[in-house]
């Protein structure tokens, strides 16, 4: 079996997903960690015209509290708001971008 397929046999047996989502402090505390980075991500788009104003074409990272970084690199970015402690769902990164590429559907 190749990689994916190992990962998806273990996500169907329910004791090894039992004992990772307690390993992350049980369905509750993923539950609450969900809530807090869509809030973080509510807040970045609620926050982003003024963003991209005041930062055009840069990278940004906003946690709970808000903005944590601001950089030219994406790297710079992640290595600040790492820097502070943030990691992965505990803050959102962003390029605002003044210039979007155009998506014709």
């Amino acid at each position: 079996m190749h990689d994916a397929a190992v990962t998806m046999a273990k996500l169907r047996d329910e004791k090894y997903v039992r004992e990772i989502v307690e390993g992350l402090g049980g369905p509750g505390a993923l539950i609450a960690s969900m809530q807090e980075y869509h809030e973080i991500v509510v807040r970045m788009r609620n926050e982003r015209a003024a963003l991209m104003e005041a930062h055009p074409n840069q990278w940004v990272a906003m946690g709970k509290d808000g903005v944590v970084a601001i950089g030219d690199s994406i790297d710079a970015v992640i290595e600040d708001a790492e820097s502070q402690g943030l990691r992965g769902s505990d803050r959102v990164i962003e390029f605002l971008d003044t210039d979007p590429p155009i998506l014709i559907l």
